[in-house]
């Protein structure tokens, strides 16, 4: 086995052992530093990979300044006059700026801009129905106070090398887990069928879930699936002493109009050209196909007593989850400017589904991210 990625990059906080992240991608010492003391210290906008074709549903650019994506969707709806759908978690602590669209249209359509607390949503048309394959990715600026200048240069360019090469872990950031990183515990919960309300291991009596909005049961689904993932790819790289390029899935990459993998994966070996690895996140149709990332979720459930099976959930089949393949490094972009004081802004462009608080983790490597500012 290879040296261990978590001595070689320094101390691990509790948190992240907590969400799964048990290593790092690289041995570089963290810059330290801290993020998110105001809003505008973090920005970020969804880049859409083309412009979507005219159609009947209304869409609106949404520009929202310390709130939460759920609560702004439910807001914009009423307003409008719709359900509203949306295409990614954004930070609540950020200037985030991001696409939500009627799902359907019933009576007078809605024009106009519309505005509410700490956002407004500028009508941009009648597009069709917009899905992932519209989006690119996202594009951040974030500033990072506080760092120790002496490690900064090491840190930084190491880590980017890293992310240009494909090397940094694709893992589920701490947005995913709720606003106090607890949600995948009751996914958990949910998937095990362990229902009972036991004050010890903090899962919901089935009455006090079923009371839980639907789409925030299905985010604690998410949440359990994405603890799982990060688990097994912390296994894969403290065993392979970093990501294996062999695998029987992939991702097709594109560099337009920045590097980022296209939607559907294919079976393949990642040493084919113009492709990167993909590792699974379970769920009912989950299959092993034998390779490093499969063999090590397979090795996560049994420790946690699940089988892909357990993720249709009988009588809750709203929170049923398939199980998909997702990429299982970051691709995108970065850069740096280097403030007067003991700071930088860094900039990014990240593919979709990746977390700019992932790629922060591996600059700053804190010993607590909270008070890092990478969640709250």
């Amino acid at each position: 086995m290879n040296e261990d990625p978590v001595r070689r990059a320094g101390a691990l906080s509790g948190l992240d052992a907590q969400l799964g992240m048990l290593v790092y991608s690289t041995s570089v010492r963290g810059m330290g530093g801290r993020v998110k003391d105001r809003c505008d210290d973090f920005v970020v906008s969804e880049v859409l990979a083309a412009r979507p074709s005219a159609g009947r549903l209304p869409a609106f650019a949404v520009v929202k300044v310390d709130r939460n994506t759920i609560d702004v969707a439910e807001e914009l709806g009423a307003a409008a006059g719709c359900r509203i759908r949306f295409w990614g978690l954004k930070d609540k602590r950020s200037i985030s700026a991001q696409f939500m669209q009627c799902a359907g249209v019933s009576g007078g359509r809605p024009r106009g801009n519309i505005r509410g607390d700490g956002w407004i949503a500028r009508y941009v048309g009648l597009w069709e129905e917009l899905e992932p394959r519209h989006f690119a990715g996202n594009a951040f600026s974030i500033r990072v106070l506080g760092i120790e200048r002496g490690v900064y240069d090491g840190s930084f360019h190491q880590v980017a090398d890293a992310l240009q090469s494909g090397g940094i872990a694709n893992f589920f950031g701490y947005q995913r887990f709720g606003a106090v990183n607890q949600n995948h515990i009751a996914g958990g919960c949910i998937v095990r069928r362990d229902l009972g309300g036991s004050q010890s291991d903090g899962c919901p009596k089935r009455d006090e879930l079923r009371s839980i909005p639907r789409r925030i049961r299905r985010l604690m689904v998410n949440a359990y699936q994405s603890y799982l993932f990060n688990a097994s790819l912390s296994r894969v790289i403290s065993e392979e002493g970093g990501l294996p390029r062999r695998s029987a899935i992939v991702h097709r990459v594109t560099v337009h109009p920045f590097p980022r993998v296209l939607d559907e994966p294919i079976s393949g070996n990642a040493s084919i050209e113009g492709t990167v690895p993909s590792a699974p996140v379970p769920g009912y149709a989950y299959r092993s196909r034998g390779d490093s990332y499969s063999r090590a979720l397979d090795e996560i459930m049994r420790e946690e007593g699940v089988t892909p099976r357990d993720f249709y959930v009988d009588d809750m089949p709203e929170v049923s989850e398939e199980g998909y393949w997702r990429p299982a490094v970051v691709l995108g972009r970065i850069g740096a400017r280097i403030g007067e004081r003991e700071d930088t802004v860094l900039t990014m462009l990240l593919q979709r589904g990746s977390y700019a608080t992932v790629v922060l983790r591996e600059i700053m490597k804190p010993s607590d991210p909270v008070s890092s500012g990478l969640t709250r």
